[in-house]
């Protein structure tokens, strides 16, 4: 295939992993606005509790395992891999669940006031699905499958909002309601994963198995930086938690914004999704002459999708959530947090393709580190809008960093990644452009042939 059309097909992938994000990202705003109606302030931010533990669990115990599945199924190393990552993630959720009951009460002195104990067991009830979709699924993108990963991703936030409208509107099962919802969730995703990694990892292009000794010598030391990474995006969290005596009514703002502005980094996530095993499955050269592009067309998107989330944003808060109107402030600052976030992960995503793990991993515990320390000193006077700003300048941060490191890598200009030229706009328009035509009905001409 020549280089147009394996770029085209990146393109597309890219363009479909967009598109389907931008479904799921509506509908988790809907299910977010759905329970803030439901729920309150209070209730939104004790499901966040709630949530959160499970959550800082499955991050613990991946050991960098996705990246190392992801990185051996893009290459062609596909069999008994499925079985293989079936194993492994039932193992870890069991020793994790059984340590987290131990030192549940010690938990919930400290960070998990608020909810009762049942709910936070119940909400434990999470970790096996989503480990294992989470370990299957960077199976599937691995191969670069993409209608697979959209498949099980909307059929499981399709279901979520059904179960979210009977357990929790017409049930009236509170946050309960809600976390049986996302269990549920979880456990159809899990399914539609499970079958689209058998279905991928079928005809392996290699004929040897990977040992799970390889799979962690490749994760373990990307390991230390994913979870600093995690704990530097929830470090706020936990401080506002820590310090608040009540910390349910401002969690609950805190995680509205949150969600809110996490549909600037749709197109981000996306490109670093698939950028990673494109990079880790493409000639050296041609990934340091794709690095500048996907940077900069990844933050002109974010910035422009940004600027749009601020007057609809405002519009959500007058007609539909009033009693959420202090979440604007630090919503406005997490919306440039994310634009600074774009170029970042763009620049690691080529940092893990082509093998610098460690670099990662470092950039991720420095970045942590500065987090830590601006959370300290502006929660306490500021709130949720001195943890937006700690966010900002951490990301920014981070983000330049990895930059730095990914321009000398690939061998270019650190400003290819971040000042926009007119040909990027003229492929994003380009880009837009076709997905209207593919998307808008109407007669086939011969070019479509």
């Amino acid at each position: 295939m020549s280089m147009e059309g394996r770029g085209r097909t990146f393109s597309d992938r890219v363009l479909a992993l967009v598109v389907s994000q931008f479904f799921l990202t509506g509908l988790g705003i809907v299910n977010a606005i759905l329970l803030a109606r439901l729920l309150g302030p209070s209730g939104k931010g004790e499901y966040y509790l709630v949530v959160l533990l499970p959550t800082t669990i499955i991050v613990l115990i991946q050991f960098g395992l996705p990246n190392a599945l992801g990185f051996y199924s893009a290459r062609g190393n596909t069999r008994g891999i499925v079985a293989g990552a079936l194993l492994i993630a039932g193992w870890l959720s069991a020793v994790a669940m059984a340590m987290a009951l131990s030192v549940l009460p010690e938990l919930q002195r400290n960070f998990l006031r608020g909810p009762e104990t049942e709910l936070v067991v119940l909400g434990m009830l999470v970790i096996p699905f989503a480990l294992t979709s989470t370990f299957l699924a960077s199976i599937v993108l691995g191969r670069q499958a993409v209608g697979w990963s959209i498949a099980a991703n909307a059929a499981s936030a399709v279901a979520g909002t059904v179960l979210l409208v009977v357990f929790v509107a017409i049930l009236r099962l509170g946050v309960a309601g809600a976390v049986i919802a996302l269990i549920s969730s979880r456990a159809i995703q899990f399914i539609g994963f499970l079958i689209g990694a058998r279905r991928v990892s079928a005809a392996p292009l290699e004929p040897q198995r990977v040992p799970v000794r390889a799979l962690f010598r490749y994760g373990l030391p990307l390991y230390p930086g994913s979870v600093t990474l995690f704990f530097g995006y929830r470090f706020d969290v936990y401080l506002l938690a820590w310090l608040l005596v009540d910390p349910s009514i401002e969690l609950g703002y805190y995680s509205m914004a949150v969600t809110v502005s996490e549909m600037a980094l749709m197109v981000p996530n996306a490109v670093m999704t698939l950028f990673f095993p494109h990079v880790a499955n493409s000639k050296r050269g041609d990934a340091d002459r794709h690095l500048g592009m996907m940077s900069r067309v990844t933050l002109i998107v974010t910035g422009l999708a940004a600027m749009a989330l601020v007057p609809a944003s405002i519009a959500l808060v007058v007609v539909v959530l009033p009693a959420f109107r202090p979440m604007l402030p630090a919503l406005f600052i997490l919306l440039l947090s994310a634009v600074g976030l774009g170029v970042g992960k763009v620049a690691s995503a080529y940092l893990l393709g082509i093998g610098v793990n460690s670099v990662s991993s470092a950039i991720n515990i420095s970045a942590f580190g500065l987090n830590v320390g601006v959370n300290l000193v502006l929660i306490p006077r500021y709130g949720i809008v001195g943890a937006a700003v700690a966010s900002l300048i951490t990301y920014v941060a981070a983000s330049l960093a990895f930059s730095v490191i990914a321009t000398r890598r690939a061998r270019v200009p650190l400003r290819d990644l971040w000042l926009p030229r007119r040909d990027d706009i003229g492929f994003i328009v380009s880009t837009a452009r076709e997905l209207l035509r593919r998307v808008r009905p109407g007669p086939r001409t011969a070019s479509d042939l």
